[in-house]
């Protein structure tokens, strides 16, 4: 921690105990003042570091520098003087969460939204940690509360078609990832992911059509490559499956050889 009172310059006091004894005389006064005065910042430092932005502060500038454990104890610290400290409780859910404890790091942001319920970063923040610990229906119900207060945030729109795929709710997932390509039409993620959801609902011609726009913005797509290939054979088209194993070949062996067999099944 910094030591704030070694800020406080009292450097000029040393520099005049060596004028005549007439000279300090005449600016005692002075010199009493700016001892007062550094007396009372003192004062303000000592009574500064008891309050909970003090603590929070402290938290930050751990989080900052990778200690995420002294951050939770700061920030910790801070809720323990202010309870209803709603930065705090968000941001003790980030250190939780890079400190991989996500079970402390939703209670901490459910804490903060009980106080400040229309913050979308922290329904955001929850919906992600609802995801690493599987909870796909929390998870959804996260990032629907975050689109409510923030309609246009194209990640929460993807991340919650990635949810509903992890539910199996394609139909879902397909208007999710088609509402974060109207305002990023070069997302070429949501592309790859539209195409699975077509893929299992058995619309295999639309799922060719989204691989193909994936691979036109990223061409080195290996698993797309590898997709449209399946989705050619569903539709029939063995030739243009084999130019997609071919392809694959020099991108991903694996896949291309996996491919491969299923040509000549």
């Amino acid at each position: 921690m910094l030591n704030l009172s070694m800020m406080i310059n009292n450097g000029f006091l040393r520099k005049h105990l060596f004028i005549p004894l007439l000279v300090c005389m005449l600016i005692v006064p002075g010199i009493c003042l700016a001892v007062e005065k550094n007396i009372k910042a003192d004062a303000e430092i000592r009574n500064y570091e008891k309050t909970a932005e003090h603590w929070f502060d402290r938290g930050v500038v751990y989080a900052r520098s990778g200690q995420y454990k002294e951050a939770i104890g700061a920030y910790k610290q801070a809720l323990t003087i202010k309870p209803d400290f709603a930065r705090a409780h968000y941001n003790l859910g980030v250190a939780y969460s890079k400190s991989g404890q996500w079970k402390e790091e939703i209670d901490a942001y459910k804490q903060a939204l009980t106080i400040k319920p229309d913050d979308a970063d922290a329904q955001y923040n929850l919906g992600v940690a609802y995801s690493k610990s599987g909870q796909w229906k929390e998870e959804i119900g996260a990032y629907k509360q975050a689109l409510r207060i923030k309609p246009e945030d194209a990640q929460a729109h993807y991340n919650i078609g990635i949810a509903y795929s992890n539910s199996s709710q394609w139909r879902e997932a397909i208007e999710a990832f088609k509402q974060v390509l109207r305002s990023n039409p070069d997302w070429v993620f949501a592309h790859y992911n539209l195409g699975v959801a077509y893929s299992r609902l058995g619309q295999w011609k639309e799922a060719m059509e989204t691989y193909k726009h994936a691979i036109r913005i990223k061409p080195d797509y290996a698993d797309a490559h590898y997709n449209l290939g399946i989705a050619c054979l569903n539709l029939n088209e063995r030739a243009p499956a084999l130019e997609e194993y071919k392809i694959l070949k020099a991108l991903n062996s694996e896949l291309g050889n996996k491919l491969f067999n299923l040509i000549y099944k």
